[in-house]
């Protein structure tokens, strides 16, 4: 087989209507078609990717990505589809992979991608810039707007790659200044916490079950560890808000009826074994319940 580079410069326009197709049907404001986007340059800049063969007569060309697992990506260049052995449709990280190690040796990657983040970059950061409880949340939350694949629930090595990859979104909008940084990161985490919570659920029920749980004892311990910064940490007038609107976001999070009360509850304890620690502060939020479960009459006005 001719070499990577002969080849590519050979199907220049080909690799190049790859990317066409790329940047027209991924979008950089859709969290999962960014995360796919990172990942899948990744994969590239870690010599991910292994061109193995090339058929002349069929124009196909075949590669392995060492992702977690070795998987096979076939590109038509006659047809311009791409299959790849992993189970997400239609588009993939592997794919996105093959198709930028081949670009890369007849353009540059790194400009692809910041010239396609470009209209995400400065919607989001005109979003963080505007500094107020209800800006972080629409901020995180947009991160999240996507549908998490059902796949997830079932594999828990997706899961934990999908819910990191969007944290670590979610955290690159984290405020410069010190005094703001892990109110910023509490934020992220419970947020993410809570947009996720359904998908972990359900995982606890599936096959890969011990790890989910394992994964929420150490998001508790990162939140618990969060919250104890904030307890010592000094505060000043502006930030009032934003511990006002967080407890309005944990007050919405434990009220909500499913079968997870106990380890929502968990969650809500640790803020208000923590953070909110007054008898006042405990007064005024038992009454803000209208119908309080009651384990939270027991809980607050004795803790």
């Amino acid at each position: 087989m001719a070499t990577v580079q002969s080849l590519a410069k050979r199907f220049e326009d080909t690799i190049h209507n790859y990317m066409a197709a790329i940047d027209k049907s991924l979008l950089p404001t859709r969290a999962l078609d960014e995360e796919m986007v990172r990942k899948a340059v990744f994969l590239v800049r870690h010599d991910g990717v292994q061109i193995q063969s090339f058929n002349e007569e069929r124009l196909l060309l075949e590669a392995i990505v060492k992702d977690a697992h070795a998987v096979k990506v076939i590109l038509n260049f006659d047809k311009l589809t791409a299959i790849c052995a992993c189970p997400q449709e239609p588009m993939c990280r592997h794919r996105l992979a093959v198709i930028f190690a081949l670009y890369q040796k007849i353009g540059s990657l790194s400009e692809w991608v910041a010239s396609w983040r470009e209209p995400e970059n400065k919607q989001l950061t005109l979003l963080a810039e505007k500094r107020s409880p209800e800006q972080w949340t629409k901020l995180i939350r947009s991160i999240w707007r996507d549908e998490i694949p059902d796949y997830t629930t079932r594999n828990y090595f997706y899961f934990e790659q999908m819910y990191d990859g969007r944290l670590k979104n979610a955290l690159s909008y984290m405020p410069l200044e010190r005094e703001w940084k892990v109110l910023y990161r509490t934020y992220a985490h419970f947020i993410s916490l809570t947009e996720v919570w359904a998908t972990f659920i359900t995982g606890t029920q599936e096959v890969h079950h011990s790890f989910f749980k394992t994964w929420f004892d150490d998001e508790i311990h990162a939140l618990r560890d969060l919250l104890e910064q904030l307890r010592v940490q000094h505060r000043t007038f502006e930030t009032d808000a934003f511990f006002e609107h967080l407890k309005i976001l944990i007050r919405e999070f434990i009220e909500e009826k499913d079968q997870s009360f106990s380890q929502r509850f968990s969650l809500y304890e640790l803020f208000w074994t923590t953070l909110f620690t007054t008898s006042r502060l405990r007064e005024e939020e038992l009454l803000a319940f209208k119908n309080p479960d009651e384990r939270l009459k027991t809980f607050l006005p004795f803790c």
